[in-house]
């Protein structure tokens, strides 16, 4: 999703969630159970990424990014 100066609503849906490939090399077996996962969650963690950047995460020679975004009223239900 690419942010814009609109504000913008995001429904995360935990239903929909799946194990990220690095959590097999931490322990957790790509077989768990969804609902054991989610009562073990501790946080929730954004990582906003700059559009624009090469395979190794980095924005090309001489560009910048002085941006920032804003989250908030987050409810969970």
């Amino acid at each position: 999703m690419q942010l814009t100066e609109e504000a913008t609503e995001v429904e995360v849906r935990f239903a929909q969630a799946a194990i990220p490939d690095w959590a097999v090399t931490q322990g957790r077996a790509p077989d768990d159970e969804l609902q054991d996962i989610l009562t073990t969650a501790t946080g929730l963690s954004f990582r906003p990424q700059r559009v624009g950047r090469d395979g190794a995460g980095y924005l090309p020679e001489g560009t910048t990014d002085p941006g920032f975004f804003d989250v908030d009223e987050i409810e969970f239900f």
